[in-house]
């Protein structure tokens, strides 16, 4: 009889554990379900969002990561949002953001800029310095700090062709070109890489070198294998991520490029 009660409770001690780690589940909890932006105040991605570990109390929601995707226009997005939990499983939730009087990030430059080789280190600095260039989000909010520019320079011509491109926090990007004769004695290398976005599966292979299209410099040539990349991307964990590409010449002068990679 002792050995019947026993084993009956061990059956039901087995049966309990078992439902409680059966119910055991890693979540995402976004409040509010949606989201309306009209750029008045700063914008968080991460209003809202909770998220729990599979034990429904370990707060985690520091290792969210997150990607804004273009739904049916340039003011529609989707929100996605993921996390891994102790278990490795991966929890996902998503939801819509409504960009109110959004008319998507800008670039204007002045037609008359001057640029010296000496300005080429620090180009968009000094072009702020001289009100020159000027960057907004799409809600009329100033984001020319965070503008990228790259060069590239043509032997039939003493003009260089400048891009100037800017991303907003909503993944949108502008771009602005102009074609300038730079004064002085070396025009400095250029760096140009494939694309300016690219976006991976999970589990994807990503090689950054695969997108240097050019690096190279009229008085040094091929600089390729001088190009120093920064930013790390992690393809088994959706995400966005950043990869930074800076060239300099044997004179010092350098550029950088970025490349936006979205993982999911």
């Amino acid at each position: 009889i002792a050995y019947a009660i026993n084993k009956d409770i061990i059956k039901a001690s087995l049966s309990n554990n078992s439902g409680a780690d059966s119910n055991k589940k890693l979540t995402i909890t976004l409040s509010p379900r949606d989201m309306k932006y009209s750029g008045k105040e700063v914008f968080n991605i991460m209003e809202g969002v909770m998220a729990l570990d599979i034990d429904g109390k370990t707060d985690i929601t520091d290792q969210v990561n997150v990607i804004i995707v273009t739904d049916t226009s340039i003011g529609k997005k989707i929100i996605r949002y993921s996390v891994v939990g102790s278990n490795g499983n991966l929890a996902t939730n998503e939801r819509r953001l409504n960009l109110i009087n959004y008319t998507g990030p800008s670039i204007h430059v002045s037609n008359d800029v001057v640029i010296t080789s000496e300005d080429l280190d620090d180009l968009v600095n000094i072009l702020i310095e001289r009100d020159a260039i000027r960057a907004d989000d799409g809600f009329g909010n100033d984001i020319t700090r965070t503008i990228s520019y790259n060069y590239e320079a043509f032997a039939d011509s003493h003009k260089c062709k400048f891009t100037f491109t800017v991303q907003n926090v909503f993944n949108d990007v502008a771009s602005k070109s102009i074609f300038v004769e730079v004064e002085g004695s070396s025009a400095g290398p250029t760096l140009i890489i494939a694309r300016k976005t690219v976006a991976l599966k999970k589990g994807d292979v990503f090689n950054p070198y695969e997108y240097i299209k050019s690096a190279y410099d009229k008085k040094d040539g091929d600089l390729t294998e001088f190009v120093v990349l920064s930013g790390k991307v992690d393809t088994n964990k959706e995400g966005q991520y950043t990869v930074t590409y800076t060239l300099s010449n044997l004179e010092g002068v350098s550029v950088t490029q970025r490349l936006v990679v979205y993982v999911g």
